[in-house]
């Protein structure tokens, strides 16, 4: 959710300064040609400092961000979700919210969605009290592809995105359903955690009875490295939740309430600074 391990650097330190040299689309052959030289002068020892230093700063960045991100999780469910809250986890992966769902509303009734059928099998041993469907949630009912990503499976969708280069996903037939079809009409729903790897929307317009008749409070991703191959924007995003269902969008510490143009300048400035440590992809809708 926390967009944080989005590109792995490759093992060589070398490898990772001469990757630098793509956009000149240098041949393979003279790329390697560079390296032998480089690891034969002085300057070998340099560029690896160089590309260390790099990578620390970026890996520190990102993690700035993911623990902030993780401390104002923390917050927002302890001072929103009661003894009796119904919560539901959209792209539920390993459970990590059903954890707190459980602690914090042990007398409320909680539903899991995870397409991937191994992880969902998982998910209902370590959480038998939690109704777990194995479908992939959108804006229509059928099957669909869905790309697996293997052991980065918090990245896997219904549509590839921006993987790093040694990453093949494996491409899969999923069920796909409409949330409002899929639980009791009459489920009175608390909070939506939506964590989908770029198809929110499709997930929001799926639910749409389901938000304009409880109004719950929803935590959700928004980042443009994983809307672009689904063709959604911020100004979607925001059109549906505020114009739509009536909600008011604020950032993950509960402390501003965003205008469109606002949530439109923070989603660009966040994937322009290729998601540093001020940079924000989780928001929150409530009423």
């Amino acid at each position: 959710m926390y967009v944080a391990k989005k590109r792995d650097y490759l093992k060589s330190p070398l490898n990772n300064l001469l990757s630098t040299l793509n956009p000149l689309k240098l041949k393979s052959d003279m790329k390697n040609a560079l390296k032998k030289i480089i690891e034969k002068t002085p300057f070998n020892t340099v560029a690896r400092k160089l590309v260390n230093s790099l990578k620390i700063k970026k890996q520190s960045e990102w993690s700035k961000r993911v623990t902030r991100d993780e401390n104002y999780t923390e917050a927002l469910l302890k001072k929103v979700i009661k003894k009796d809250s119904n919560c539901l986890d959209i792209g539920a992966n390993v459970g990590k919210f059903l954890i707190s769902f459980l602690k914090l509303a042990p007398d409320g009734k909680h539903y899991a969605f995870e397409p991937l059928e191994k992880m969902s099998d998982s998910l209902k041993q370590k959480f038998p009290t939690v109704e777990v469907f194995n479908v992939a949630l959108s804006d229509y009912s059928g099957k669909s592809e869905f790309f697996e990503v293997p052991g980065r499976e918090a990245w896997s969708g219904l549509k590839t995105q921006h993987y790093p280069q040694n990453i093949i996903p494996i491409k899969k037939i999923v069920e796909v359903k409409k949330l409002d079809d899929t639980i009791p009409s009459n489920l009175r729903v608390d909070f939506i955690k939506i964590d989908v790897e770029g198809a929110e929307l499709g997930v929001f317009k799926g639910a749409e009875q389901t938000i304009k008749k409880w109004k719950p409070t929803i935590l959700f991703e928004n980042a443009k490295i994983h809307n672009e191959n689904y063709e959604t924007n911020a100004e979607m995003i925001y059109d549906f939740l505020v114009n739509k269902c009536n909600l008011k969008i604020y950032n993950l510490k509960m402390s501003e309430v965003f205008t469109k143009n606002e949530f439109v300048k923070v989603y660009e400035e966040s994937f322009q600074t290729n998601y540093d440590s001020k940079a924000q992809t989780n928001f929150v809708a409530i009423p």
